[in-house]
């Protein structure tokens, strides 16, 4: 029965330890794929387990060698800061130390009798109550987080919540049963171990759960990232359509511009003040001419410019003034669609935002390349009012940050909003191989 309790307590921390590499792989920026990071990371808490259970280390010693492992996981399998890094360490430590009170407490409650430090089916009761709470604790901060970055439902929070609540108020009830038999002097074996079993099928139930929302939300990506293709080759087509108009015309301008100009030349000759200002006007009507046919050019990038063009005539008809500075090469080492997503959320958004602001609207867009990271960076100002921002665009702004965010983890970059007062920025940073 002893040798039981303490494979079972030896499970308990593996998944302990696991639980916080999910955390890390779900905060950090990953090196490589979920299996790799996850086999890698427990291979390293397994390690230490095997090293305290042979060297029977002092507690000191014990949690520094722990915190030891966890800071050779994130420096080694992922590529994030030592900032982050040593964030990451210390919200699952102080989750686990708050894990570790409430359990305490718990445990000095239902056993006031309980002499000294636990032991035998104490421990193993201990150990699978604080097992359930930090899994609680880690999947309530992760959702939290997500749904910061807008990558997961509100209503899948409430959702995904109550499946771990469940698992732990009602493997919670049944092992404080089967601690008070075994106090009693019945040992029962085989209760032990389903209740042991079916705690480390939760906690894997719950990561597998984790994973699905995160899987419908990638879907949600992909729907969302297939509308923007099908908008962007409808956009190239309504620009080659124009593009043609306009070259029809200036072909038309052309045929009539030598007329014009000799007219315009015959009647300045005359020396007639009459004559100059109908000569003045000819030009000017085909000065006009000349500049309506011409479609703008904001920067060398054919896709970039439609969406310049477009956002710039849709802030034109809004009252917006729009200040557009980009430049952005015609070939970059960028898919069409990331790059389309990036110009077309950032100034949806921006354009929606300014068109609600109650004094001067204005869109500032700027746009580099430097020492091989592509730049985006728009300013906009907004109505500091929230109950102007519900409805329908407030659901596309939170799908546009959401994409946004994921093509910045695509590329290796990241995106940065900042709310000031009465201007909202946006910046997005990636770098481009």
């Amino acid at each position: 029965m002893s040798y039981f309790f303490d494979v079972a307590i030896a499970a308990a921390w593996i998944l302990e330890g696991g639980l916080m590499a999910f955390c890390f792989y779900h905060i950090l920026n990953r090196k490589y794929s979920m299996k790799i990071t996850m086999a890698a990371s427990l291979l390293i808490i397994f390690s230490v387990i095997v090293i305290d259970y042979v060297l029977n280390l002092h507690m000191v010693f014990r949690q520094l060698l722990f915190f030891s492992s966890l800071l050779l996981i994130c420096r080694c399998l992922y590529r994030s800061s030592w900032k982050a890094d040593l964030f990451s360490i210390l919200v699952v430590c102080v989750m686990a130390f708050v894990c570790d009170m409430v359990v305490a407490a718990l445990m000095w409650f239902f056993f006031p009798g309980m002499d000294g430090y636990p032991n035998g089916s104490l421990m193993l009761t201990a150990n699978l109550l604080f097992l359930l709470l930090y899994l609680t604790f880690i999947f309530t901060f992760l959702l939290l987080w997500k749904r910061n970055q807008d990558r997961i439902l509100k209503k899948s929070i409430y959702a995904t919540l109550l499946f771990p609540l469940s698992q732990f108020f009602l493997l919670e009830a049944v092992g404080y049963y089967m601690v008070v038999q075994i106090i009693q002097g019945s040992y029962y074996l085989i209760p032990m171990c389903c209740i042991t079993v079916g705690s480390i099928l939760c906690v894997v139930a719950d990561i597998v759960l984790f994973q699905v929302i995160l899987s419908n939300s990638q879907k949600d990506r992909l729907v969302a990232q297939l509308e923007m293709m099908e908008a962007q080759a409808y956009r190239e087509l309504e620009y080659y359509h124009s593009i043609n108009e306009k070259i029809q015309e200036i072909r038309k301008i052309r045929h009539d511009f030598n007329n014009q100009l000799q007219t315009a030349y015959c009647v300045i000759a005359k020396e007639r003040i009459e004559g100059k200002k109908t000569a003045l006007l000819l030009l000017e009507q085909l000065e006009r001419q000349i500049e309506h046919s011409t479609p703008p050019v904001f920067c060398p990038n054919l896709m970039v410019n439609v969406i310049l063009e477009e956002k710039s005539r849709v802030a034109e008809r809004q009252g917006i003034k729009m200040k557009i500075s980009v430049r952005i090469p015609e070939q970059m080492n960028m898919e069409k669609a990331d790059l389309c997503s990036v110009f077309s959320n950032l100034l949806d958004n921006a354009v929606c935002a300014a068109a609600q602001a109650p004094a001067a609207k204005i869109v500032v867009v700027r746009a580099w390349m430097k020492a091989g990271y592509c730049m985006v960076k728009v300013r906009n100002t907004y109505a500091a009012d929230n109950s102007l921002n519900q409805g329908k665009n407030t659901v596309h702004q939170g799908l546009g940050l959401f994409i946004l965010q994921s093509v910045a983890e695509k590329y290796g970059g990241e995106l940065t909003v900042v709310k000031a007062e009465a201007v909202f920025t946006s910046s997005i940073k990636l770098r481009l191989q």
